[in-house]
């Protein structure tokens, strides 16, 4: 389908142009990709930033986050790193998303705005191959999601994620790799994806979720990543292998989202879940806040490698506190 056929979809013939790179832009990329990937829409993102809607970028992320960015008053603060890697996100996906229809002689690109749930549908109704930029949501509208690309295998559509960080391993989680050009297709050479990166695996159950509640999804469990490897290749993986499987991984976690939001509609200003220190907070808009927080009680998750559970054990135990662990 082309923007003939609908005037929310384009053919994509090649990259778009990055925007300027003007200050305001370079502050506000961050918190725009992160609002994108959740699928959320600029009314969406009124305060309470994301209200009660779940969506892909919030899949593995952290409770307190989940908490925060809804019922905590925040203003954007620019950090160099994050808007350095935003941006290289960025011009990844453009990059695989030109490559592809350099391939394919094309792809339907959804164009963002009120009517891009509409036009997805649209364009997965008409049996569209390879749909970039696509809005899915669930019939009660609070469960989201933007997936990069939507993938016709077979009976219906599988998601896809594009991802400015490398997905193989020596060991991992089993999967098959195809080229871009074979990328509706899911029978590819085994490979192992990285153990590491099971978040972006979560993040494409939650859209094959959504396609399964819409009636789209393929018959065929299965959920796509393309890494940073070169020659770009999308790595695809059956959600409901392994013990636990990403599947079942998933609904625990969108379960666990769920409590955490509903709580803080009962208790805005106390997260059900407190702060503990990880690799994940370097990134996150938070992290001053739950420094401030986790310093003032000396929490030993401020120690490396001491994660959540390896600090309930210290706490049954009696310990609590960096100083306690030196004593």
């Amino acid at each position: 389908m082309s923007s003939e056929h609908r005037e929310g979809c384009r053919t994509r013939g090649e990259a778009s142009p990055p925007p300027a790179d003007t200050e305001s832009h370079r502050t506000d990329l961050v918190s725009h990709e992160r609002a994108r990937i959740n699928g959320v829409t600029p009314a969406d993102t009124a305060t309470p930033k994301f209200g009660r809607k779940i969506g892909g970028a919030d899949i593995g992320v952290c409770l307190t986050r989940i908490h925060h960015e809804r019922f905590t008053p925040f203003e954007p603060v620019f950090d160099e790193v994050r808007m350095y890697d935003a941006e290289r996100g960025v011009a990844h996906e453009a990059e695989v998303l030109a490559s592809l229809a350099e391939v394919h002689g094309g792809i339907t690109d959804i164009v963002a705005g009120p009517d891009a749930s509409a036009d997805t549908r649209a364009a997965m109704e008409a049996g569209t191959p390879i749909i970039a930029g696509g809005r899915l949501e669930s019939a009660d509208g609070l469960s989201v999601g933007a997936p990069d690309l939507l993938v016709r295998i077979d009976d219906g559509y599988a998601a896809v994620e594009i991802k400015n960080h490398k997905i193989l391993a020596t060991n991992g989680i089993t999967g098959s790799v195809v080229t871009l050009a074979e990328i509706t297709t899911t029978g590819g050479e085994p490979v192992k994806f990285r153990s590491a990166r099971r978040k972006d695996l979560l993040q494409v159950a939650h859209y094959n979720r959504l396609l399964a509640e819409a009636g789209f999804a393929s018959h065929a469990p299965a959920g796509g990543v393309i890494g940073s490897e070169e020659p770009y290749a999308c790595v695809w993986v059956d959600l409901t292998k392994g013990s636990p499987s990403i599947q079942a991984e998933y609904e625990t976690t969108f379960a666990a989202i769920e409590t955490a939001i509903a709580a803080g509609s009962r208790d805005p200003a106390t997260p059900l879940h407190g702060p503990w220190w990880r690799n994940e907070c370097k990134t996150c808009d938070w992290a001053e806040l739950c420094s401030r927080q986790l310093e003032a009680v000396d929490d030993v998750t401020l120690l490396a490698r001491i994660d959540d559970a390896r600090r309930s054990a210290l706490a049954s135990s009696g310990i609590a506190s960096v100083a306690q662990v030196a004593d």
